[in-house]
């Protein structure tokens, strides 16, 4: 689902990446409607657990696939500087130097967010790079990433001093990048 219903295949303008600040992008992308401007805020169905009274509730929430960012297509020649002035979102307009690259995988993104499939959001991670648990029993643990499959990730934890190291095998969704 996303906030335009507009074929992203069909824009011709330039595209940016608007940063806003949390949770202000629904509100940005509101402010881009009524100026009639064309942009792209990607929405998915997210899974919740919330505490309501001592009990924990499942619950579905509709939140942007990647929080505090919008896409904004604006005609060649226009300025974007001066809609970005006017909001309180206080937006950073970033640059996007593969217009081609980026409009190929934001057409790719709207098929998927439309044909309603589940989307989960995860983390880029490169081999060696270094990760942080962020849910679950190994919550806190950092380590190193060494392998990487579809749902989950195996993180190497050193311990220096003895020159050893044991792996231990996380789902992808509970980890992030340090």
């Amino acid at each position: 689902m996303s906030q335009r219903k507009t074929n992203l295949r069909e824009m011709t303008g330039r595209w940016w990446l608007i940063q806003t600040r949390p949770q202000f992008e629904r509100r940005f992308a509101t402010d881009l409607e009524q100026a009639n401007v064309d942009h792209f805020l990607p929405l998915a169905k997210v899974r919740c657990t919330r505490q309501d009274r001592g009990r924990l509730r499942s619950i579905v929430q509709i939140k942007p696939l990647f929080p505090t960012y919008l896409f904004v297509n604006f005609p060649k020649g226009d300025r974007p500087s001066a809609i970005t002035a006017r909001s309180i979102a206080n937006p950073k307009l970033i640059n996007v130097v593969d217009q081609h690259g980026l409009a190929m995988d934001l057409a790719n993104l709207q098929i998927a967010l439309d044909s309603d499939n589940t989307l989960t959001p995860r983390p880029t991670i490169q081999h060696g790079q270094r990760v942080r648990v962020v849910e679950g029993a190994c919550m806190g643990m950092e380590g190193e990433a060494v392998r990487q499959d579809d749902h989950h990730i195996r993180i190497q934890l050193s311990v220096c001093m003895l020159g050893q190291a044991v792996d231990v095998d996380v789902p992808i969704e509970k980890v992030e990048a340090c």
